[in-house]
């Protein structure tokens, strides 16, 4: 096994590892990719592999994920205030299972902060960048649109795209915004202030792997009448393998969320056909190349990867490229 990383415990490694990759980016090139840039969401992408929301909290490594062939880049999640991670043990690991759990409750260091980090990336770079938008935790549910219009508002004019992501297991009562009664009345300011927008910027909006199929069908049928540009599938799960030894509370990444990710992603192209203008990202599960390159076969018109990069490698995006390439 020659991830080092992965000897370590968990908390460290996910301290150690972005720094340890940004010096080992600082030696490496961009490669080149074969295949034609695929278009989507009015962007191009030289491949349709990227990271998935939650690696980047900070929006410093958009330059180690370049380096290491991401065709586009995930950063935050973001809220208006600065705040910290939740209480307690927040990150812990299986190599055995490759699962990854998480508690951290979108730690980020606010709106005004990682913004000139994005300006200063766009500058230099032609990557998509897709900034992911949350609410703070003391901001009451019934409220929750506010601090996702603050969020379109203020990341519009750099964002090639914005996620909102009501789909986090870590934040109190975040997936209810999931529900007939509560998405329409809180999506409705949301869209109205992406398409007040100066340019257009697509809006997704990120779904729970943990919502039964009715209810997702329910839900995508649903906002497919909206102008909403597409959907990422999914988030973490709180479903927990027999026997495993995680906590209840948090999400579960990683090998234990593949199969569930997968059935959202059949029934979500179910749903909207293969003619659909919605784009469908696939995230969870995505562990090696074969992984990424069925999802593309699945349905997705792109593929996020986060626990992959851990149990795999950094080279993830560049060998799930070259396996779609042969």
């Amino acid at each position: 096994m020659n991830k080092p990383w992965l000897y370590m415990p968990s908390s460290l490694a996910h301290s150690f590892g972005p720094f340890a990759l940004r010096q080992i980016s600082l030696f490496k090139k961009r490669p080149a990719f074969v295949n034609s840039p695929i278009s989507k969401l009015g962007l191009s992408f030289e491949t349709p592999f990227g990271t998935a929301g939650g690696l980047d909290k900070t929006a410093k490594d958009m330059g180690t994920w370049n380096k290491f062939g991401a065709g586009f880049i995930e950063v935050g999640t973001f809220t208006p205030k600065p705040q910290g991670p939740n209480s307690g043990k927040i990150i812990d690991r299986d190599n055995e299972s490759e699962a990854l759990w998480n508690c951290m409750g979108f730690p980020n260091a606010g709106f005004e902060m990682v913004k000139p980090r994005i300006q200063a990336f766009k500058k230099k770079h032609t990557i998509p960048v897709f900034v992911n938008i949350g609410k703070n935790r003391t901001t009451p549910l019934s409220e929750a649109s506010r601090d996702y219009v603050a969020g379109v508002e203020f990341f519009g004019d750099v964002a090639d795209c914005l996620v909102v992501n009501i789909s986090s297991p870590n934040t109190k009562d975040l997936r209810l915004l999931h529900s007939k009664e509560n998405f329409r009345t809180f999506i409705g300011p949301v869209l109205e202030a992406s398409l007040s927008l100066p340019k257009k910027t697509p809006l997704l909006v990120k779904l729970s792997p943990d919502l039964d199929d009715e209810a997702f069908v329910r839900f995508i049928e649903e906002a497919s009448d909206l102008p909403l540009d597409g959907f990422i599938l999914t988030n973490t799960t709180q479903s927990r393998p027999l026997g495993s030894a995680f906590p209840e509370r948090g999400g579960l990444s990683g090998a234990p969320l593949k199969d569930l990710s997968i059935s959202k992603l059949k029934l979500a192209r179910k749903c909207l056909g293969q003619e659909s203008n919605k784009c469908l990202i696939s995230v969870g599960g995505v562990m090696d190349p074969e992984d990424a390159v069925e999802r593309l076969k699945l349905g997705a018109d792109l593929v996020q990867c986060y626990s992959g990069l851990i149990f795999y490698g950094p080279n993830l995006f560049i060998d799930s490229a070259k396996k779609l390439e042969r």
